[in-house]
């Protein structure tokens, strides 16, 4: 499987992202890409997250690859 690792950060002003960031993700905020369709479906095998985000405007994330 072909998989790319991004770093994910939430946007300014966006308190459910920035909540989930910290409480979930803020020891390891890199995620691996594995489909890149209009949306890209971002995963963290270690902690079993995994959700769909838009890499250039989502409202929650900013995507850094």
């Amino acid at each position: 499987m072909n998989t790319h690792r991004v770093r994910v950060v939430p946007r300014e002003g966006n308190r459910e992202a920035r909540e989930f960031f910290t409480y979930h993700m803020k020891r390891d905020g890199y995620m691996y890409c594995d489909e890149r369709l209009h949306q890209w479906h971002l995963h963290q095998p270690n902690t079993g997250i995994s959700f769909w985000v838009d890499p250039k405007d989502d409202p929650m994330w900013e995507v850094i690859y």
